[in-house]
């Protein structure tokens, strides 16, 4: 792997990283990892087949009428590979139980393994091949967008989604690498990229669902950046830093800000040297990741003191900041699954009340159970901007006048980082509701062995749900 060249735009620095980098370059641990985050993703992404986001996007794919050599898992439908690339993507997001890479406040593998899946059908690619481009596009990605969140710490949480603005540059990285295009092409589908991106975070205080078709649009615009890139259409190389560029746009730093940053120094400083991979956590709970720490709060409350439902007459909740931007403060009514994912409140009062949290649970937006403990409780919010992230506590009050809490700050927060076996155990889970067990043990083998797969159709070919069970 060539030494990065800090000269360069970033467009073309990133475009050269991503044509070079190799799979067998990375450290086994980063390798490792990015298995991991590919078969979480996809046994989680076919789960959601039967989701209300996936049904919306395979009508309008029906509606369209149109044929092509591209597949719709679960669906089995043969589409143009744009249309696929949308449907899929929508289908990976919508079960909300998909991976997080915190510190970006994004899901790379959401927007990145359908295109990569997509493509890799198409072109008859090797499992290998599609996990390396799915590393180096994933790291890119994130390397992007955390030298971005460095100079503008508070991007991204008020307007816009980070999934859907890096996740465009992400998909655009991995499109381009599978197409095997050379390096200053590369560059020119990340710089087309930059230009694309949208997404904007108002759903996510509203609790509606321009969130999937964001992530989705990012995909579909990453195949369309590498397919630009491919027939030569040119980019400004400076999109990412230049004075009307991507970075005064949404990290929203003026021209002279942007001239004392050197983004390409700080971007060739990580690239291949810093892995952002191995950081990855997952969701045991179909709910915003700001919640899973609050919900396995309240499991653990519940197991310790043996708290009833009944006896609960108060609940304190302390957020963060980012919790509230992402609804965690909303207290009711819920109208549908959109408001509960995001609601802390909804998360903890289902645990309390059931001592579980499914995907059958977060449907379950107007149950008595849950409801008469979201009416007591109260939401506080901890704003030092300085540490808008951190995660706060929970505090109970039953019968009797005791008082429970269980504090972030002295507890610490449970590990996410899941280990494959744990991985496997929520994907069967998910995945068997929609396959049956036989395919879906299939699935997972072969997801497993990804890396010695000599064409990943063999994989897509078991992504097609059997009609007969369904």
């Amino acid at each position: 792997m060539s030494s990065v060249v800090a000269a360069e735009s970033l467009s073309q620095l990133v475009g050269r990283w991503v044509a070079d980098l190799r799979w067998d370059d990375a450290p086994e641990a980063v390798r490792k990892a990015c298995l991991e985050g590919v078969f979480q993703s996809v046994a989680g992404g076919v789960a959601g087949w039967a989701m209300p986001e996936t049904n919306i996007a395979m009508e309008m794919a029906r509606k369209d009428g149109e044929s092509g050599p591209s597949t719709i898992f679960g669906e089995g439908l043969k589409v143009p590979t744009a249309t696929a690339i949308f449907v899929n993507a929508a289908m990976f997001c919508s079960l909300e139980q998909q991976e997080m890479h915190v510190a970006s406040g994004s899901h790379p593998y959401q927007v990145i393994v359908p295109v990569a899946l997509v493509l890799g059908e198409r072109l008859g690619t090797t499992g290998k091949d599609l996990l390396g481009s799915v590393l180096a596009s994933t790291e890119a990605m994130l390397a992007l967008a955390v030298v971005g969140l460095e100079v503008a710490p508070e991007w991204g949480m008020e307007t816009s989604q980070a999934g859907a603005i890096y996740g465009a540059i992400g998909a655009a990285a991995s499109a381009a690498k599978l197409m095997e295009l050379d390096a200053k092409s590369i560059g020119c589908a990340l710089s087309h990229a930059a230009n694309l991106a949208a997404g904007l975070a108002e759903c996510l205080w509203a609790g509606t669902t321009e969130y999937h078709w964001a992530l989705a649009n990012a995909s579909r615009v990453g195949y369309l950046a590498a397919q630009l890139a491919s027939a030569g259409a040119d980019a400004a190389a400076t999109n990412f830093e230049g004075r009307a560029g991507f970075y005064h746009r949404f990290s929203e730093l003026s021209e002279k800000e942007l001239n004392r940053i050197d983004f390409a120094g700080r971007i060739a400083s990580r690239l291949g040297r810093v892995w952002e991979i191995p950081k990855h956590i997952y969701k045991r709970y179909p709910v915003h990741f700001n919640n899973l720490a609050f919900v396995d709060a309240a499991k653990t409350l519940r197991e310790r003191h043996a708290i009833a439902p009944e006896r609960i007459t108060a609940i304190r909740i302390t957020i963060n900041r980012w919790c509230e931007l992402c609804d965690g403060a909303n207290l009711g009514p819920y109208q549908g699954r959109e408001a509960t994912r995001g609601a802390t409140a909804f998360g903890v009062a289902t645990m309390l009340a059931r001592g579980h949290y499914s995907l059958d649970d977060a449907y379950d937006h107007d149950a008595a159970d849950i409801n008469t403990l979201v009416r007591k409780t109260k939401i506080e919010t901890f704003s030092d901007p300085a540490r808008s992230r951190d995660w706060r506590s929970l505090r109970l009050a039953v019968d009797a006048g005791a008082t429970y809490v269980y504090d972030g700050t002295i507890e610490g927060v449970p590990n996410y980082r899941l280990p494959m076996a744990e991985l496997r155990a929520i994907a069967d889970d998910a995945l068997s509701r929609v396959l049956g067990k036989s395919q879906t043990a299939a699935v997972l083998d072969a997801l497993e062995a990804l890396e010695s797969c000599p064409n990943v159709r063999e994989v897509i070919a078991n992504l097609v749900v059997c009609k007969a069970r369904v």
